[in-house]
């Protein structure tokens, strides 16, 4: 959005409505357009008399005390304000609207409800047109009647077509809007016409299915004689020869077939097993009855229903046998409450028995139940290795008190707190454990539950997490120990430098012999290569005691890294080496520690000459910008270093091979204070080598480094 557009325009909206009001000079001003509010068009004359001239006006016409036409007509006749644009909100319906925003001199229409888009580009419309309306003063004068009543209609061409393209877009919203509903229409016509087909349908079958079931209770209603229709249990009645004579409505639910069908039929081979069905049929005729005989009855779609069984014979009036009157109680719900019951006692078991923590209960001093995690932290191959066992057996004897207590505790319904404590493997050795004990009341007898698990590497973690503590506090004591000496470590040997160059220089008056200046100069060095070993310890000591605190400024980059390369430049000549830079353009300026920086590079060149081919090689420096990092590599074409042997690189007194320790030198502390001073500049360093070819150390910066 441009806002410089925008900012300058002063729209006026005339509205006596608040809430329009206010909605449209949301609109406007969310959009960068300044906005007046007046409530009808006299207080709008009055507010462009005393603000001045607005850019453009947008007018409701229907309003109190001087509706929209009349402001358009006002603004038009006056000299100074005809030029302003005035859009009008109205309804149109009606053609008439259009002839009368013509004959006020309206500049174009907009439609309530308007669309945001839409307004938003009526007005870009006409402000990005005010030149073309200044530039055309022309007007032109119509005399026109329409429905019966006279128009005289004076209006520049622009004008005219603005409000033409107005009333055409309107136009065309409200066909576009129309043909919507329209097709919103059709298809809620469709849906109904689908749901009206769909309902009746629906009808039919519901009645459908009522007219069946009326008619099966009138066939049912005729066959009462004999038969307990009121009973829920599938009730029956079968002949001597085992045919079913009757049955209520229960025994067509539990089968799934039809009265007409059962009746005549084999009462045996509607049960899963027929010929136990025939046994207790022919028990019950010897016997004269049976009771609760499982069986199980087999419905027509394939589902099963366990039932009991329950018959007695019944007699004519001679006293003979005619038939047996069998019922059956379908027990399904209860089988699968039960069997819901043994799940339910299978998985608490599997809960108990999986569970990541150990659990023993015990009762009366006698153990009683184990799990399996239990049984591995006591190195127990079963359960009747410590089932029955007393609990004391397997508590380590330093805590028998302790656990008499907690088993007090439990006695009395108390929760005994988590603790830590012993308890005795079957091997003899003892475990460490965490517990919690938890006292359960199962029909009025205390069982105590322990909750526990094995904490031996957790207390082994601790005893290491201690012991590093210590280390590193002992690590922190000895650093600043040797920051503090840094005086003490460093005066004498700056004598043993200075006088011994003051011998070299013979600067003490006496001649001295080769032999003598050799051992002079054995040492030199030693003290020089001494004092450097010392800074070095005493550097790392400092960063590891938190002695150094960076001098963070703005530093040249390119320039310090000249000023390194001055230092190492005499060395890097004897060994015939060449140093190559490779600085991208643009990076001069970075947060950084002057001083640390040209430690570091040192170190690192240092390195690169010092481990270079006997004939000589290349040392390449180059610097990059990577993100909002500065990224500096030091190559070299040098011996390089072995892949087993990366790993030691950045640690402290690290020499990767003694043979090369011995040939080149160092203390191998450069790289690990290299690595401290690169970290406390938020930065990160590391390196990469093929051995026989050469290595590369790289390191980042922050070009600007955010203080807090």
């Amino acid at each position: 959005m441009n806002l410089d557009k925008n900012n300058d325009e002063e729209i006026l909206i005339v509205e006596d409505s608040p809430t329009q009001a206010e909605l449209l000079k949301f609109l406007l001003e969310k959009n960068d357009y300044r906005v007046w509010v007046a409530y009808n068009g006299r207080e709008a004359l009055e507010m462009i008399t005393k603000k001045g001239k607005p850019t453009l006006v947008i007018s409701d016409i229907i309003m109190p005390e001087m509706d929209g036409y009349e402001l358009c007509r006002c603004i038009k006749k006056d000299e100074k304000l005809k030029d302003i644009p005035v859009i009008l909100l109205t309804s149109l319906s009606d053609s008439r609207d259009v002839l009368k925003g013509l004959e006020c001199g309206a500049d174009n229409f907009i439609t309530k409800s308007y669309d945001e888009k839409y307004i938003l580009s009526r007005v870009q419309y006409l402000l990005a047109n005010r030149q073309i309306r200044e530039r055309e003063k022309m007007e032109m004068g119509i005399k026109m009647f329409f429905g019966g009543q006279e128009y005289y209609i004076t209006a520049a061409r622009q004008q005219i077509l603005d409000l033409l393209i107005s009333t055409y877009e309107t136009a065309l919203q409200k066909n576009i809007e129309l043909q919507k509903v329209q097709d919103e229409l059709r298809k809620l016509n469709e849906e109904l016409e689908k749901k009206v087909e769909s309902r009746t349908a629906s009808l039919r079958a519901e009645m459908d299915v009522r007219k069946r079931a009326e008619e099966e209770l009138r066939s049912v209603s005729l066959y009462t004689r004999n038969l307990i229709e009121a009973s829920l249990d599938p009730l029956v009645t079968i002949s001597p020869e085992g045919k079913i004579t009757d049955v209520n409505k229960a025994i067509e639910l539990v089968t799934g077939i039809s009265r007409v069908q059962l009746i005549g039929s084999d009462f045996s081979v509607y049960f899963t097993e027929h010929e136990k069905a025939r046994e207790v049929y022919q028990h019950v005729f010897e016997k004269g009855f049976v009771k609760d005989y499982p069986l199980a009855i087999k419905h027509v779609s394939g589902s099963i229903t366990d039932v009991l069984y329950n018959a007695t014979v019944y007699k004519d009036a001679a006293g003979n046998v005619v038939g047996i009157f069998a019922a059956v109680r379908d027990i399904t719900e209860r089988k699968k409450a039960e069997e819901t019951l043994r799940e339910s006692e299978e998985r608490n078991r599997l809960l108990i028995d999986f569970s990541p923590y150990g659990i023993i209960i015990h009762s009366e001093g006698k153990i009683i139940f184990i799990n399996s995690q239990a049984m591995n932290i006591l190195g127990a191959t079963s359960a009747q290795e410590i089932v029955g066992k007393p609990i004391l057996d397997i508590v380590h004897p330093d805590y028998h008190d302790i656990v008499k207590e907690r088993i007090l505790m439990e006695e009395e319904g108390k929760i005994a707190p988590l603790i830590e404590q012993k308890f005795i493997r079957i091997d003899g050795s003892p475990v460490d454990v965490e517990i919690v004990a938890i006292p359960v009341n199962f029909r009025g007898k205390i069982y105590k539950y322990g909750v526990f698990h094995d904490i031996t590497e957790r207390k082994k973690a601790d005893e290491i997490r201690i012991e590093k503590e210590r280390l590193e506090y002992a690590s922190k004591a000895k650093s600043e120990f040797l920051a503090s000496m840094s005086h003490e470590l460093r005066t004498p040997l700056n004598s043993i430098l200075g006088f011994s160059q003051l011998l070299i220089d013979g600067m003490t008056g006496g001649e001295l012999n080769d032999k003598h200046k050799h051992f002079i100069e054995n040492i030199h060095n030693s003290g020089n290569f001494l004092l450097t070993l010392i800074n070095d310890i005493l550097d790392l000591s400092k960063i590891e005691a938190g002695k150094i605190e960076l001098n963070i400024e703005k530093i040249p980059l390119q320039n310090t890294i000249e000023e390194t390369l001055t230092l190492i430049k005499e060395k890097a000549m004897k060994h015939r080496i060449n140093i190559k830079k490779e600085f991208e353009p643009g990076l001069d300026l970075i947060d950084a520690d002057k001083q640390r920086l040209k430690q570091i590079l040192f170190n690192l060149l240092s390195n690169a000459v010092k481990f270079s081919k006997e004939e000589g090689g290349t040392v390449t420096i180059t610097t990059r910008k990577v993100d909002d990092n500065v990224q500096i590599s030091v190559s070299d074409t040098g011996i390089g270093i072995k892949p087993e042997n990366m790993e030691k690189l950045f640690q402290k007194f690290e020499q990767l091979e003694k043979g090369i320790s011995q040939k080149y030198g160092g203390t191998g502390l450069g790289l690990a204070i290299s690595k401290q001073l690169v970290e406390q500049h938020r930065g990160k360093i590391w390196a990469q080598s093929k051995y026989g070819e050469g290595s590369t150390f790289t390191f980042t910066l922050p070009i600007e480094i955010k203080q807090g």
